[in-house]
């Protein structure tokens, strides 16, 4: 594919494209921008000769996005919106009329805990806002904060990370959850019980060991790990039924024993506490979008 120079490239082309990738069809694109139809479609051939590619194409749900065009979406749309706040000279956000969206990566505990009262705060407060959660990737994550692909993470703080800033968000434990009718366990859990019962271990890679095992080692005991997976997802359907055992942060734990037929114990050991924290990059920590979307997490989690 020939090469697309800068100074070939018509402006108002890329924000007709912006649009187009956003609504994945030309009649809201158009309706966006206030252009007809036909000065759209007009738009999108000059952009399929530029890219040498379709961008979007037709299938039974609808217009979809191509492979180059979702490549293109996310950072596109963040530099324009970077170029409005530059010749603009944007000092405050406003939250009732934004349109945008916010990536936040994290884990799928933290998930289930946060996104909900932040997913209620926003619809509230800022209509317009989307949130895109993507895994948080412990590889990746910090470099994906720098260029502005990520607009935070949530969970551990990459502490060794230079050029990040870090606010802590609240302080979790560990509980226990049993199933209603475990037939060893029944109004107390002892430490005999925790270590001869299975155990379910939530790894991120189903491997290793987790903090249980460590302070268990430490007792001179050993548990049966019966089953590691990679999410806390799973972790309602694999103890419900079941004699296995998981422990939990006790936020999660708690949250799926009022949905599940599940009871909630502590532990029988002296396992540590830990923080949750969200990052961002320092490029970002006077930017008022990104302020706001911190104040709105800090408003969610207070509760918590």
């Amino acid at each position: 594919m020939p090469e697309i120079k800068l100074e070939d490239i018509n402006l108002n082309l890329l924000v007709s494209l912006d649009a187009l990738l956003t609504e994945k069809n030309v009649t809201k694109a158009a309706r966006r921008l206030g252009v007809t139809q036909s000065a759209m479609s007009h738009s999108l051939r000059r952009l399929r000769d530029m890219f040498n590619d379709q961008l979007l194409v037709s299938s039974s749900s609808g217009m979809v996005l191509t492979p180059r065009a979702e490549r293109l979406a996310a950072p596109l749309h963040e530099e324009l919106v970077d170029l409005q706040r530059v010749l603009s000279d944007e000092q405050r956000f406003c939250p009732e009329c934004a349109r945008r969206q916010f990536r936040i990566a994290t884990t799928d505990f933290t998930g289930m805990v946060i996104i909900p009262p932040l997913l209620s705060h926003i619809q509230a407060n800022a209509p317009g806002v989307d949130l895109i959660f993507r895994p948080l990737d412990f590889d990746r994550t910090p470099w994906m904060l720098e260029t502005g692909e990520l607009a935070m993470s949530i969970g551990f703080g990459f502490d060794s990370v230079t050029g990040l800033r870090r606010k802590k968000l609240f302080e979790d434990g560990f509980s226990t959850l049993v199933c209603q009718n475990h037939p060893m366990i029944q109004s107390k859990l002892t430490l005999e019980q925790f270590v001869q019962a299975p155990h379910a271990l939530i790894s991120p890679t189903a491997e290793g060991v987790g903090v249980v095992d460590r302070v268990l080692e430490e007792m001179g005991h050993k548990r049966r790990v019966a089953l590691k997976v990679p999410f806390f997802a799973a972790a309602p359907w694999l103890i419900s039924g079941s004699e296995m055992i998981l422990t939990a942060p006790s936020r999660l734990a708690h949250t799926l024993a009022e949905s599940f037929a599940l009871r909630v114990f502590e532990p029988p050991v002296d396992l540590p506490t830990f923080s949750i924290v969200a990052t961002w990059h320092e490029r970002f920590d006077q930017d008022p979008a990104h302020t706001w979307l911190r104040q709105a997490l800090e408003l969610a989690c207070a509760d918590l």
